[in-house]
């Protein structure tokens, strides 16, 4: 017996050092529904911006869980003063490292945010609502290429760190 025990815990032990390590910038109940937040924020890059090497400050990503509704959001920084608005229905595509590419929709108006200092950059703070299938895609396979169309501009971002978004996504399945 005390053989099986041994053999027994020398399988289960190496077994349990994979297991996904899940740390949340937030992870708290809402002190008015009761419900659990979970989130966690990250940078992604980009690597380029529109075929351009990205020299600006890091875009952020973001997975929230709150309650029953996931969230995945961007800050995308752009140098520059942009003016345009990021209207509902407007689309975000995630491309991934096995060619699906996920299509979001905005569910909120986005305003440009301004940041001066050297320079002028634009901040669009994307939340976009997803359902448990996006969250297993994104688990599974690596983020690669972002874009998004807002009236006559588009971006389209390389990511730099799409293995990192696949690690976080899991914590979120």
């Amino acid at each position: 017996m005390k053989n099986i025990l041994i053999i027994c815990s020398l399988i289960i032990l190496p077994l349990a050092s994979f297991a996904q390590k899940c740390k949340y910038d937030v992870d708290k109940a809402d002190p008015f529904t009761k419900e659990m937040v979970q989130s966690t924020t990250f940078k992604i890059g980009p690597k380029t911006i529109n075929g351009k090497k990205n020299m600006e400050v890091g875009w952020t990503m973001t997975f929230e869980k709150n309650g029953k509704d996931k969230f995945v959001g961007f800050k995308v920084i752009l140098f520059g003063k942009f003016d345009e608005i990021v209207e509902v229905g407007q689309k975000v595509y995630l491309r991934l490292e096995d060619d699906t590419i996920l299509e979001l929709v905005v569910g909120k108006q986005v305003l440009p945010v301004y940041m001066t200092g050297m320079a002028v950059y634009t901040h669009y703070n994307l939340r976009l609502k997803v359902e448990d299938e996006t969250i297993q895609k994104l688990a599974q396979s690596g983020l690669t290429n972002f874009k998004m169309q807002m009236n006559e501009r588009e971006i389209v971002a390389e990511i730099s760190k799409g293995d990192k978004v696949m690690n976080i996504a899991a914590c979120f399945k």
